[in-house]
C-alpha cells in the first residue's frame, strides 16, 4: 500500500510517524483533543455504533463476495478517528481492548528459502505424496493464479537427490477454496471448492497413494467452499465442518466421508454453533472413550453476519451408529485462547500430538497473515502456546492463501498473497521452513522425535485434465503397442503429394536437403552467424530437462549465438526455436531472411515442390539435452535433422482424449517420453522414430508428437507448409498453431449453450449437457 502511494508521489508520512491505532489516538490527545475515539476499519465494520448485524448481511445482496482476507487485512490499515474538544465520560463503542492473550510461548525458528521456481499460488491445497522408491513429495494442487483459477499443481521433493515424482494428469477442475485431507492408507481427500463466488462444487476425488492418480469418489451432498476438513485419526473418515454453499448461503450441516457408505450427514446436539465459513478444525490424537468415537476443537471462521466468531467449541463424534452424531461443548474463556483462534482462513498443520494454527486474519490486530499458534486437545482439555517465531516481519512467510503441511518437527510453507484492491497484489513466492523441535521439547508430555532436516526443491508444475469420458479399465500387464515409423524413398512429386493426401507420419531419406548435413558444425554455425548475434532461447529449469509448456518450467533467455551453442553442444537443457528476425511478434519465421548466412546450405529438393508453393515457415531448432513437450500443429510439417540424432514419439489424432489435453489447449503435460511403456498409456498408439543426420520425417497435421535428442546436441529445419485448400483461422498467428476457424467458432459456440443451463441444479445441468455431448457425438457420423 505505502509502495502505491510512494509511485503516485503522495507518500503517506504520517503511517512512519505514528504506525499503530494507538499512537494516532495519542497524536490528537497530545495536540488538546480532550476526549479521542479510535477505530481501525475492522473494528469499525464490527462496532453497532457504525453498522448492525443485518446491515452488514445485507451487502451479500449487492454481489457475491469472497475476498474476505483482503477486506480484513486492507480495514486494518485505516482509521477512523472522533475527536472533540470537550471530555467525554464514555469511549465510543467497538474499540479493541486486550481479551484473551494466551501467557504462553513456545520458540520456533523460520528458516526461508526463497523463491525455488513455481508459477504464483495462492488458495492451492497441500498434500503429501511418495514415489515407489520410497521418496516423498509435497504437491500444492490448484488454487489462484495471477490471471485465473489454475488446473496444474506445483511438485516439490522432499529430500535430496529425487527422481521427478510422476502423477496422473487427469484429475480435479480448476478450484480455490477446497480442502485436502489425508485419510490414511486410502490417499489424500480432495472436498469440493469454488469457481467463482457464485459456483461452488459437489465432487470430491481422492489422491492414490499406491498409484499417484486421482480418482473420483462420492459427490458431496451440497457444494462447498470455505470449509474445512478433519481426519478422524486410526481411521479412513473425514469430518467436514462448515463453508459456503453459495454466494451468502453457509451451511448449518456436518458430515463424515466414508470411503464405501460415501457422505453421512451428521445429526447435531449440544451447544450448537452459529454456522460459520472459513474455520479451523482439529482431531484429538486420542481416541474417545467409547468405540467410534472421536474428539476436537473447532474456532474462529465467518458467520452470517460478517463477523469472526470468537467462541471455540469442543466437538465429539459418534460414528458407530447409522447417522453419525456430534455434540458441541462451549470452551470456557478462562482458556486464554480467544485472541489466537479467532482466526479466518487459517491453516493447521499437526506435529506430534500438536496442532499448530498458521496465518490466517484474525479478530485482533495481531493476526494478520503472520501469526501462528500452538495448541494441545486432550481429554476436554484446551492449551494454547502463542509461537515465537524470533524472525523480523520481512523474513517470515505471508500465510493468506498459503499451503502448510507437516514433515518430522518442521513446517513446509508456501504459496499466498493477497489483492490490496486498486494497489495491486501482493505474492509470497518463497518457500519456508519451520522448525519446531524447541517448542516440542518444552511440551513436558511429548517426546520428540529424531527427524532428518527436510531438503525441499521445486520439481514441476504439471497441468491436470478433467477426464469428460470413462477410460475403459484395463489389466496391469497391458502395455501399448509401440510401432516404427516406415522408412522410405521419394521417387518423384506425386510420392510425395500422396503421402500427404493420406495424412500419415514417414521417415524420407536419402534426400538431397543440401550441404548443411556435411557443414553444420557448432563451430561453423557460429562462424557464419557471428558470435554476438543475440537470440532468445528457452532454459529448462527442470532436473530431467523436460520441458512443460502449460507449466512454463523453463525461462526465455537472451544470449549471444556463440554462447548458447557452446550450452547446446555440451548437452545442457536448453532450446532455441528461431522466431522472426524483423518482427518476431507479427510474422513466422523464415529461415532465409532470419539466418540468411545459413539459408544457402540448406534446400527442400525438386520432389518436395508442394511445400514450396504452400509454405507457411521455415524454422531453425537447435537444442541441448532438451526434451519437446507433447503438442500437436494444425498445420502439417516436415522435420529435417540435420546434425545430430533424435527420438521422436507420435500418436494419431484418435489419441488426444487419452493425452491429458486441455480443452482448447495444443499442448499437454503428460510426459510420454519417459513412461510410454507403462500401462496408462495403453489406449494410445504411439509411432516411435530415430531421426539422423539427412533423414526427413512427415507429421500430418493434429497428430500429437514430442522429441528428445539422443545425442547431446540436435540440429535441425522444420518447415511447415498448409496442406488445407481453406478452413484456417484469419489473423495473426506467428506459430501457425491456431487452430482451425471451424473449432474456434464450435468453441464460442459451447460456451453459450453452457451459459444457457447455467441457473439449474448441478445435478439437472449435468444430465442435459451429457446428453447433448452424446448427441453431438452421434451427429458426427
Amino acid at each position: 500500500m505505502l509502495k502505491h502511494f510512494n509511485k503516485l508521489n503522495t507518500p503517506l508520512k504520517s503511517v512512519d510517524e505514528y504506525p499503530t491505532v494507538e499512537s494516532q489516538r495519542h497524536r490528537f490527545q497530545e495536540r488538546g483533543w480532550s476526549s479521542v475515539d479510535v477505530w481501525d476499519l475492522w473494528d469499525a465494520w464490527n462496532s453497532d455504533l457504525f453498522l448492525d448485524s443485518t446491515e452488514r448481511a445485507a451487502l451479500d445482496n449487492v454481489e457475491p463476495f469472497d475476498e474476505w482476507e483482503e477486506f480484513i487485512l486492507f480495514s486494518r490499515h485505516y482509521v477512523v478517528l472522533h475527536a472533540t474538544a470537550y471530555h467525554r465520560d464514555e469511549r465510543g463503542a467497538g474499540q479493541r481492548g486486550q481479551v484473551g492473550v494466551s501467557n504462553k510461548h513456545v520458540k520456533a525458528n523460520v528458516t526461508s528459502l526463497g523463491s525455488l521456481g513455481a508459477p504464483k499460488r495462492r488458495f492451492g491445497a497441500p498434500l503429501i505424496a511418495s514415489s515407489p522408491e520410497g521418496d516423498k513429495y509435497l504437491i500444492n494442487a490448484l488454487g489462484m493464479g495471477i490471471k485465473a483459477r489454475l488446473d496444474s499443481c506445483d511438485i516439490y521433493s522432499l529430500q535430496q537427490d529425487s527422481m521427478a515424482l510422476e502423477i496422473s494428469p487427469a484429475g480435479p477442475t480448476a478450484r480455490l477454496c477446497h480442502a485436502t485431507v489425508d485419510i490414511g492408507h486410502l490417499g489424500t481427500l480432495l472436498v469440493g471448492g469454488r469457481a467463482s463466488p457464485s459456483k461452488a462444487l459437489n465432487d470430491c476425488w481422492i489422491f492414490k497413494k499406491d498409484s499417484n492418480r486421482w480418482e473420483k469418489t462420492f459427490d458431496l451432498p451440497a457444494p462447498l467452499f470455505r470449509h474445512c476438513a478433519v481426519h478422524l485419526p486410526g481411521s479412513s473418515l473425514a469430518l467436514v465442518l462448515g463453508g459456503k454453499t453459495g454466494p451468502s448461503e453457509i451451511s448449518p450441516d456436518y458430515y463424515v466421508f466414508h470411503p464405501v457408505k460415501g457422505w453421512l450427514k451428521c445429526s447435531v446436539t449440544g451447544a450448537i454453533p452459529s454456522s460459520t465459513f472459513g474455520t479451523i478444525a482439529v482431531a484429538s490424537p486420542n481416541p474417545g472413550s467409547k468405540y467410534g468415537t472421536f474428539q476436537g476443537l473447532m474456532a474462529g471462521g465467518i458467520s452470517k453476519y460478517g463477523k469472526i466468531n470468537e467462541q471455540a467449541y469442543f466437538w465429539t463424534i459418534n460414528v458407530s451408529t447409522d447417522v453419525p452424531r456430534i455434540h458441541f461443548e462451549i470452551v470456557p474463556d478462562s482458556h486464554g485462547y480467544t485472541r489466537a483462534l479467532s482466526v479466518f482462513g487459517a491453516q493447521t498443520a499437526d506435529v506430534e500430538s500438536l496442532h499448530f494454527v498458521c496465518g490466517g486474519v484474525g479478530q485482533y490486530p495481531s493476526s494478520q497473515g503472520q501469526s501462528m499458534a500452538c495448541i494441545s486437545v486432550k481429554d476436554g482439555h484446551l492449551e494454547v502456546f502463542n509461537v515465537d517465531l524470533r524472525n523480523e516481519v520481512g523474513q517470515l512467510p505471508f500465510m493468506v492463501g498459503s499451503a502448510t503441511v507437516s514433515s518430522g518437527s518442521e513446517l513446509v510453507v508456501l504459496g499466498g498473497g493477497a489483492t490490496c484492491f486498486s494497489m495491486g497484489t501482493f505474492w509470497d513466492t518463497g518457500v519456508y521452513k519451520v522448525d519446531l523441535t524447541n517448542a516440542i521439547s518444552e511440551m513436558p508430555y511429548i517426546q520428540p522425535a529424531n527427524c532428518n532436516p527436510v531438503s525441499i526443491n521445486y520439481q514441476d508444475s504439471p497441468k491436470l485434465t478433467h477426464q469428460t469420458t470413462t477410460i475403459e479399465r484395463h489389466q496391469p500387464t497391458l502395455k501399448p503397442s509401440i510401432k516404427s515409423i516406415a522408412r522410405i524413398k521419394l521417387q518423384s512429386k506425386l510420392d510425395f503429394e500422396q503421402l500427404v493426401e493420406n495424412r500419415k507420419p514417414v521417415i524420407i531419406e536419402s534426400l538431397d536437403l543440401g550441404s548443411c548435413v556435411d557443414k553444420w558444425s557448432p563451430e561453423y554455425m557460429v562462424q557464419r552467424v557471428g558470435q554476438t548475434k543475440e537470440i532468445v532461447v528457452h532454459e529448462c529449469q527442470s532436473s530431467t530437462g523436460k520441458m512443460d509448456f502449460n507449466s512454463k518450467n523453463f525461462r526465455y533467455v537472451t544470449e549471444p549465438f556463440s554462447s548458447f551453442m557452446a550450452k547446446a553442444a555440451r548437452g545442457e537443457a536448453v532450446y532455441l526455436r528461431a522466431l522472426s528476425e524483423a518482427k518476431p511478434t507479427e510474422s513466422p519465421a523464415n529461415l532465409q531472411d532470419d539466418f540468411p548466412t545459413l539459408a544457402d546450405d540448406f534446400q527442400l529438393p525438386e520432389e518436395l515442390s508442394l511445400i514450396k508453393d504452400r509454405m507457411f515457415s521455415s524454422v531453425l531448432r537447435i537444442s541441448g539435452r532438451a526434451k519437446m513437450w507433447l503438442h500437436y500443429d494444425v498445420m502439417a510439417n516436415v522435420y529435417t535433422q540435420i546434425q545430430g540424432s533424435k527420438r521422436m514419439v507420435l500418436m494419431p489424432p484418435t489419441d488426444v482424449n487419452n493425452l491429458a489435453f486441455a480443452p482448447g489447449a495444443s499442448s499437454s503435460s503428460l510426459d510420454v517420453l519417459s513412461a510410454l511403456d507403462k500401462q496408462e498409456f495403453v489406449s494410445t498408439n504411439p509411432y516411435e522414430a530415430i531421426l539422423n543426420p539427412g533423414d526427413l520425417l512427415f507429421i500430418p497435421a493434429m497428430w500429437l508428437h514430442t522429441a528428445s535428442p539422443t545425442t547431446d546436441l540436435s540440429v535441425a529445419v522444420n518447415v511447415f507448409f498448409r496442406d488445407l485448400d481453406s478452413g484456417y483461422s484469419t489473423g495473426r498467428d506467428v506459430y501457425g498453431n491456431r487452430d482451425l476457424a471451424a473449432y474456434e467458432k464450435a468453441r464460442q459456440d459451447i460456451s453459450r449453450i453452457v451459459k444457457i443451463f447455467d441457473r439449474l441444479p448441478s445435478e439437472i445441468r449435468d444430465f442435459y449437457l451429457t446428453r447433448l455431448a452424446d448427441e453431438l457425438l452421434h451427429k458426427q457420423h
